[in-house]
């Protein structure tokens, strides 16, 4: 079975899988592979459609897509509990944890990169200290 659509392999980005056609919105992955940054920028399972190895489906294909055995990608932190277990079975790598990046009072977890990494912006006192950064 073939798992990535030819469009969707061209556009960069990776959103249905042939048994899971019709549920395009509950069944999602989408990647960034722009030359300097290759990353998993979204990941969606509908609670539904969990435990049946989607997840895993979605992780290993985007790594095919990417040509990237270890693509950053970043977790709120709400969605930590669940997709943790899924990144750590693919040796993802937890580096970071911003807090208030993008939402206040929240934190968002790196994977396999930091902001620095992902933006090519160097990591300075001023930059930490306003985003409250805190490295595991």
């Amino acid at each position: 079975m073939n798992t990535e659509s030819k469009s969707a392999k061209q556009k960069g980005k990776l959103s249905a899988f042939e048994p899971y056609a019709l549920m395009a919105y509950d069944i999602a992955a989408t990647v960034k592979d722009d030359g300097a940054e290759k990353k998993i920028c979204s990941l969606r399972v509908d609670a539904n459609h969990r435990g049946r190895g989607v997840g895993t489906a979605l992780i290993a294909a985007s790594i095919e897509l990417l040509d990237d055995e270890r693509p950053l990608i970043t977790v709120p932190q709400e969605v930590m509990p669940s997709l943790s277990p899924l990144l750590e079975k693919f040796g993802f790598e937890a580096m970071a944890e911003y807090r208030n990046l993008y939402r206040e009072g929240a934190s968002e977890f790196f994977y396999n990169g930091t902001l620095a990494s992902s933006t090519g912006i160097a990591e300075t006192f001023d930059v930490r200290s306003s985003l409250d950064l805190v490295f595991r």
